[in-house]
C-alpha cells in the first residue's frame, strides 16, 4: 500500500534530523577542524533543503528520484547515513505518483491556448463567462458544470499533465435491411459524405457520435432496428 508525498517528506525530515548529529559527530572524530564541521553542517542543510524542495515541487518522477539516491551508494561515509539512504529508496518505491488527468479534447485545446498565463486565464474565464465568444462555447458549458470539478481538473492538468480522452467510435448497421445481394446495410463514408452501403463495401467505416450528429445521423442512437457496435 502506498502513502502520499507529505508523509514521505515528514519521514525524510525525521530520518535526516536523527542522522545529521551522528554524521557531524563522525566528522569530529576524524577532523577536529571547526571550519570543516561548519562547512559540513551547511552542506547537510543545503542538501536537505534542496531535496525537500524537489519533493514539494514534484519536478522529477518517482523512478528518477530512486535512481538518484541509488547513485549515492558509497558516497556517504557514516553508516547511519547509508542506512537512511537505503530506507529512503525503499520508501520511495511505495510512493504513489500523481496520475495524469484524462480530459476531452476541447478542454485540452483550451488549456494549451491559455497555459502560459494559467492562473490569470482561469480567473478571467470565471469572472467574464458572459462575454461574446465564451458564453456559448463547449468549454464554458463544461466549466459551469460542477460535476466536472472543472477548477480542480484544470489545476491537476497544470501540475501533473493530462491525456486526451479517446472518443468512442461506432460501427452502425441495419442487419434487417438487405440490398439486392442480401447484404446487411452499414453506414459508410467517402469524400466527407456518409451513406448506407453493403457490408462488403470498402467504404464501410466507424464514426464518432459527433461525426454522426453533424452529418444528420444522430437519430441512429435512438432508432429500433439499428445495430450499434462500439469499436476501437
Amino acid at each position: 500500500m502506498g502513502f502520499d508525498k507529505q508523509e514521505l517528506i515528514k519521514g525524510y525530515l525525521r530520518t535526516i534530523e536523527q542522522n545529521e548529529e551522528k554524521i557531524i559527530e563522525y566528522s569530529k572524530s576524524c577532523d577536529s577542524s571547526k571550519r570543516r564541521i561548519r562547512a559540513l553542517e551547511r552542506d547537510l542543510l543545503k542538501k536537505r533543503n534542496k531535496e525537500l524542495r524537489k519533493l514539494r515541487n514534484w519536478k522529477m518522477n518517482k523512478q528518477e528520484l530512486i535512481e538518484k539516491y541509488k547513485s549515492y551508494e558509497g558516497k556517504w561515509n557514516a553508516k547511519r547515513a547509508e542506512l537512511a539512504r537505503q530506507i529512503f529508496i525503499e520508501d520511495l518505491k511505495l510512493l504513489e505518483e500523481p496520475r495524469k488527468v484524462k480530459v476531452k479534447k476541447f478542454v485540452a485545446d483550451w488549456y494549451e491556448e491559455h497555459k502560459d498565463e494559467f492562473e490569470y486565464n482561469v480567473w478571467d474565464w470565471l469572472s467574464s463567462k458572459s462575454e461574446l465568444g465564451k458564453i456559448d462555447s463547449k468549454f464554458a458549458f463544461w466549466l459551469n458544470d460542477v460535476d466536472n470539478t472543472p477548477i480542480q481538473t484544470l489545476v491537476n492538468m497544470h501540475q501533473f499533465g493530462y491525456e486526451v480522452e479517446k472518443e468512442k467510435r461506432y460501427r452502425i448497421s441495419m442487419p434487417k435491411a438487405r440490398n439486392y445481394m442480401n447484404h446487411a446495410q452499414f453506414l459508410c463514408e467517402k469524400d466527407g459524405k456518409i451513406f448506407w452501403c453493403g457490408e462488403w463495401h470498402p467504404f464501410r467505416t466507424k464514426f464518432t457520435r459527433k461525426q454522426l450528429e453533424e452529418a444528420g445521423f444522430g437519430w441512429v442512437f435512438d432508432c429500433p432496428g439499428i445495430e450499434i457496435e462500439e469499436v476501437e
